[in-house]
């Protein structure tokens, strides 16, 4: 009896450190949350609102790139900042190099709806987000499903319209508000809140203008933006101005510190990290990596059959690309330019890898990414198989000594029987 219990916590054992290793080679990557947020007001056919998508971890965020579907019949896509293009039901966040990393970023989409109704926007499964080092991480997401039509008006909404409210608030006034603040480069300080008034942000020394999305609660109140463009090293301010409907007057602030151009050493290891970097000198869009390139726009009859424009956010610049029609999940791009030996053409640039390569126009180069990138994501499942074989073939062993064992115990107790004589 005692014998056969020590069996059965080896058993245990063993599955235990199994289930452990298992689990392991899950759970080494952190792990990151999308959520889209609905835009805070009431919403009805013909306005245009904002839904942000707000990425959160535990760990700082660097890369990122998702993808957002949307119902074509209810709303359209109208802009999505500096990291946001797309249409046809789906917008593309592409968010690479970019100056900053944080636990959380946000990205503001902006919509017109079409028609009263269900709305529902979701994250694609195939989302891609990396932390500081580079590293992926698993991602989870929140989706939104909002109602496009309703009739419910705010409090902001009645006091204004209604006669009597008006009167009696006539010396206090009713004063304008935001109801979401986000802007296109680093993080504000504090987060926003509607009846916090002053912020501040540190950007890169490559950050000439941040774009800012700000909607007011009251959809009459006219919201002034200035001081985000030509922005200079050090201090800089950014001013939106709001005024009511009744003449009543708000102003939020933000105080952006742009870093010199003289990079520390943290940045410069960053830039070794990312493999590639991305400067405008003279007018013109540089790309470093293994090569130089020169880049620029192709013209009509240079754009390859079957592909069609977009860009690319790198080190803060914006970078004219080529990606497949109708094809908005691919991580392949083309960039047009000039290398240093004079050589113009199409060059193929993959957004999951950060790499520069001359593209083949037979499609080898394509070819060979895909299969490396499709070898390292089975890479995790070869070693769980295997770790798994291990396991089976030692609880085989066991088993099987004890098998025999056991026989062997019956065929002696067999023998004393038949030698004793009643």
């Amino acid at each position: 009896m005692k014998e056969k219990k020590i069996h059965i916590w080896l058993i245990v054992c063993i599955l235990s450190v199994s289930g452990f290793l298992l689990s392991g080679t899950v759970s080494l990557a952190a792990s990151a949350t999308i959520s889209l947020t609905e835009p805070g007001k009431v919403v009805k056919s013909g306005d245009t609102f904002t839904v942000v998508v707000l990425i959160e971890s535990s760990e700082e965020i660097g890369n990122v790139e998702a993808f957002v579907s949307f119902d074509t019949k209810m709303v359209s896509f109208k802009s999505g900042g500096l990291y946001a293009t797309g249409g046809d039901g789906l917008v593309m966040i592409s968010d690479w190099n970019s100056s900053g990393e944080s636990k959380r970023k946000k990205y503001p989409l902006t919509f017109e709806a079409k028609k009263n109704g269900t709305c529902k926007f979701e994250v694609e499964n195939d989302a891609s987000i990396y932390d500081s080092s580079e590293v992926s991480m698993s991602v989870s997401s929140v989706n939104l499903s909002m109602e496009i039509g309703e009739t419910k008006k705010t409090a902001e909404q009645e006091t204004v319209n209604n006669p009597e409210v008006k009167e009696q608030t006539k010396d206090k006034g009713v004063y304008p508000a935001l109801e979401t603040l986000t802007i296109s480069d680093g993080i504000l300080a504090p987060l926003f809140e509607p009846e916090v008034y002053e912020y501040k942000v540190v950007v890169d020394s490559t950050v000439d203008k941040i774009g800012v999305s700000a909607i007011p609660k009251n959809k009459g109140d006219k919201v002034v933006i200035s001081g985000n463009e030509a922005l200079q090293e050090g201090k800089n301010e950014i001013v939106i101005s709001l005024t009511s409907s009744l003449g009543r007057t708000k102003k939020y602030t933000i105080e952006v510190t742009k870093n010199a151009s003289k990079e520390s050493d943290e940045s410069v290891e960053k830039e070794k990290l990312s493999g590639i970097h991305c400067n405008k000198e003279d007018g013109k869009i540089k790309l470093t990596q293994f090569m130089a390139l020169t880049i620029e726009e192709a013209n009509e009859d240079e754009l390859l059959k079957g592909y069609e424009k977009t860009s690319l956010r790198m080190d803060g610049i914006t970078v004219p690309a080529y990606m497949k029609s109708n094809d908005w999940k691919s991580k392949l791009f083309l960039l047009y330019g000039t290398d240093e030996e004079g050589n113009t053409g199409f060059f193929q640039y993959n957004s999951a890898t950060k790499t520069i390569q001359p593209y083949q126009l037979d499609g080898t180069s394509e070819d060979k990414t895909e299969q490396t990138d499709s070898s390292n994501d089975n890479m995790q499942l070869i070693v769980v198989i295997v770790i798994l074989g291990i396991v089976c073939t030692i609880l085989s062993v066991i088993l099987a000594l004890q098998f025999v064992k056991k026989k062997a115990v019956d065929d002696e107790d067999d023998d004393i029987f038949k030698d004793f004589k009643y």
